[in-house]
């Protein structure tokens, strides 16, 4: 499966075209023929290869974040916040899901993983600081110092209260699946959004979210407590999270590689690689975050779902609100003028509007 490509020839353009932010900036030609590539540029760090994909052609391969895409697990009062709440409880602190929640926010902020986020926040407590460098209240940060006492003796505390917490978040949702409903409900159209991908098309769940406390015990309680859904019958083996990517984090474009690479191993093993292979281009990735969920250096076509207004992401890119929208406007793929969205309404299959 192609994932890079080596080039023979770069010519850059000398009257770059401007789109928004992106600028065209060079053209690749590849070291052995086939289609160019353009490079465009946002004058800092932002890097987009555009080859020359059809607009006409579909996706040979759906790429899906997990948490805030497939399922509303990161909302307040959800999934990760009942998981805290919990281990803090546990750890000797009292209060309601809220409090104890605003508590912890004070030391912690996601980074890369949880075992990262986890070890940053314990670095604060124990310098008394916040997120933002402030000082801790000292009564804050004696009640937070009670966490170190279920990581006493080890050497690495940050990966023994991850775990934990970790463990205790699959607990409650393997006791009580109907809590699912609650903490982690799928997010609204995305069933219908699943059941429109044609069967032959693989839909890969790429996180970075642990796979075995997080991601399979919520779609494990989906598919208990909802007849006929089958999330985990569809994902099948193209199920990747934290484990599965090595030390590659989103939006590195290593952890999208890793997923690919994975991708194709399975499909390898179920003999369903076409002969002409699956490039990169025939990928795309459906997230809703543009900071984390749009590749560093970017190949892949990918689509933000989110009703959080975006700037500009540049090439390959498309927003849209919500997966209703999402699929209401594939009815009529001709009046797309994005072309990955375009791409992705000639890969589902629903009723078509007539022009």
């Amino acid at each position: 499966m192609a994932i890079t490509v080596e080039y023979d020839v770069v010519v850059r353009e000398r009257q770059p075209i401007q789109d928004g932010l992106y600028r065209h900036v060079a053209t690749a030609y590849p070291l052995r023929g086939g289609p160019s590539e353009r490079i465009w540029w946002d004058g800092e760090g932002g890097v987009v290869h555009e080859g020359e994909a059809r607009a006409d052609y579909p996706f040979q391969v759906v790429y899906i974040d997990f948490d805030g895409t497939v399922v509303r697990s990161e909302e307040r009062g959800g999934f990760f916040d009942a998981a805290w709440a919990a281990f803090l409880r546990r750890a000797g602190l009292s209060g309601s899901d809220d409090v104890l929640n605003a508590l912890r926010s004070r030391v912690y902020r996601w980074r890369d993983d949880v075992g990262t986020s986890t070890a940053d926040m314990l670095n604060r407590i124990e310098r008394g600081i916040d997120v933002y460098g402030s000082p801790l209240m000292s009564e804050d940060q004696n009640k937070l110092s009670k966490l170190f006492g279920f990581s006493d003796g080890f050497e690495d505390r940050a990966s023994v209260i991850a775990e934990i917490k970790e463990s205790i978040g699959a607990q409650m949702i393997k006791e009580d699946p109907r809590r699912v409903l609650e903490l982690a409900p799928l997010s609204p159209g995305f069933p219908e959004f699943l059941h429109a991908i044609p069967p032959e098309v693989p839909v890969a769940i790429g996180s970075a979210s642990r796979r075995r406390t997080i991601i399979d015990p919520i779609l494990d309680a989906h598919d208990a407590i909802t007849p006929g859904l089958h999330l985990r019958e569809r994902f099948g083996g193209f199920m990747f999270g934290e484990e599965d990517v090595g030390r590659s984090r989103k939006p590195d474009r290593l952890f999208f590689e890793r997923v690919a690479i994975n991708t194709g191993r399975v499909l390898h093993r179920e003999g369903r690689i076409p002969s002409g292979g699956i490039g990169v281009e025939d990928m795309v990735y459906i997230g809703d975050r543009g900071d984390i969920d749009v590749p560093s250096s970017r190949r892949m076509p990918h689509v933000i779902v989110s009703p959080r207004p975006i700037g500009p992401l540049g090439r390959l890119t498309a927003t849209v609100p919500d997966f209703p929208t999402l699929l209401e406007i594939a009815q009529n793929p001709e009046q797309i003028e994005n072309t990955t969205l375009q791409r992705l309404a000639r890969t589902l299959r629903v009723s078509r509007v007539c022009p």
